[in-house]
């Protein structure tokens, strides 16, 4: 039997959907929900100009967490859910950082964003070290960064980003590998 929706048969299907209000009003400025069966909506920060340019992923434990814009103060910033609601904290509060921001999660529940710092305009990746966040700059060769997105490999859990340099037209891969990134061309004038 196939399945148009990309979902294989399971036991428990979660589904999740992510939302920017674009007027900030308080009926939503970011929103999350979960089925079946109905939707359940829920704030997850607001009623600032939050949301812009959001991830949404799954802890191993069905959890959700997303990272988004804060356009209001030019943020990058992560909400996820702990046992009574949504928390939300600050990952970068340099100037003007987290568009295009791209959210995976590791098979040991750990946190990984890859992001556009519009102010230095480069690629950069935050990873979850407990309550802290480690920053990274991936690339900075050029106007790069944008339409990111994140996976952690399945065989070594270390983080790929795949990203676009528009500057030259180019579409780029990230590979983590001892401590720093390695940068590739994929596809050069995309």
């Amino acid at each position: 039997q196939e399945y148009e929706t990309g979902f294989a048969p399971a036991e428990t299907w979660y589904y999740g959907i992510k939302a920017y209000n674009g007027t900030a009003d308080e009926e939503g400025a970011m929103s999350e929900a979960i089925t079946p069966p109905y939707w359940v909506i829920e704030t997850v920060d607001g009623p600032d100009h939050v949301g812009k340019y959001s991830s949404l992923a799954f802890a191993p434990n069905g959890d959700p967490a997303i990272s988004y814009f804060d356009e209001t103060n030019g943020n990058l910033k992560f909400a996820f859910t702990a046992g009574l609601g949504w928390q939300n904290e600050t990952v970068d509060d340099a100037e003007y950082v987290g568009e295009h921001s791209s959210l995976a999660i590791d098979k040991d529940g750990t946190a990984g964003i890859s992001y556009h710092d519009g102010f230095n305009v480069k690629l950069k990746f935050a990873w979850q070290s407990g309550e802290d966040w480690n920053l990274w700059d991936v690339d900075s060769t050029g106007i790069v960064g944008l339409y990111t997105s994140l996976a952690f490999h399945s065989l070594d859990d270390w983080p790929r980003i795949s990203y676009v340099d528009s500057g030259n037209n180019d579409l780029k891969y990230a590979v983590f590998d001892m401590g720093h990134f390695n940068v590739q061309t994929v596809d050069a004038d995309a």
